[in-house]
């Protein structure tokens, strides 16, 4: 009877210790899965403010060119003016 005993004994310690090993690894893995949600949506929410940022750059160097080609055009003009005011075309 006592051999009977040790395997049932032995049987529902396996049994309960591999219920416990699957609640930790079940645990463990929504845990993983809740920090790559994290990292994901934080990822997302920086590609978002670099594509803002980048768009925002982009518009301060097309914003930059017109300024230089008018500054450009200025002093073109200012040149002449001044040229054909002095009477040295």
């Amino acid at each position: 009877m006592s051999n009977q005993l040790i395997t049932v004994l032995s049987t529902l310690s396996g049994a309960v210790i591999g219920f416990v090993g699957a609640l930790i690894t079940n645990i463990l893995s929504n845990r993983h899965t809740t920090n790559l949600e994290r990292l994901k949506i934080a990822e997302e929410k920086r590609k978002e403010e670099s594509k803002r940022h980048t768009t925002s750059i982009e518009e301060v160097y097309q914003i930059l060119l017109r300024v230089d080609d008018l500054i450009t055009q200025l002093a073109y003009d200012v040149r002449n003016s001044n040229n054909h005011n002095l009477g040295l075309s």
